[in-house]
């Protein structure tokens, strides 16, 4: 049984508020549904997005970048289930190490010249060469080694702080 909202108009003064409460209750099972994915809320983190970079943009971004780079390889960027993990690294880093997103699907020529095939990758780029690598089942194993096979965001970030080492 598909429940469908009444109108959502304002109750005019002394009017019911059935309205209102199918309004909240939308709220809510949004707010719900993008906690269950571990999504981001767009309306409240909207300021916190990637620095998605080209092509065009890697040498400046990347390369010659004062401060360490760790570079996000998606090969999936309909799955987006660590953003969380990094957006915690851009902010807690903020001005010591740059977080940068390539969709490998639109840049490929990235892809093709840092041989990123068919797996997530992050890089670590301290000036202009890349220092470390790592897939992110590399990344999860360690995680569950470390951790009696328990996995959280919050281990994740952990262990991306490892990979990064000091900063």
């Amino acid at each position: 049984v598909a429940l469908t909202p009444p109108s959502v108009a304002a109750p005019a003064s002394g009017g019911s508020s059935r309205a209102w409460g199918w309004l909240l209750l939308i709220a809510v099972g949004t707010g719900l549904w993008y906690w269950r994915a571990r999504l981001p809320l767009p309306w409240i983190q909207s300021s916190q997005r990637w620095e998605e970079v080209t092509q065009q943009q890697f040498d400046s971004k990347v390369l010659h970048a004062s401060i360490p780079v760790l570079v996000y390889f998606d090969v999936a960027p309909d799955c987006r289930g660590a953003d969380g993990v990094f957006f915690s690294l851009q902010g807690k880093y903020k001005g010591k190490l740059s977080v940068i997103y390539v969709n490998t699907t639109t840049q490929s020529q990235l892809a093709d010249t840092y041989e990123v095939k068919d797996e997530v990758i992050f890089s670590l780029f301290r000036l202009g060469r890349e220092v470390k690598r790592s897939n992110s089942a590399g990344v999860l194993e360690k995680v569950a080694a470390r951790n009696n096979g328990e996995y959280s965001e919050e281990l994740f970030l952990k262990e991306l702080e490892n990979f990064i080492g000091p900063v």
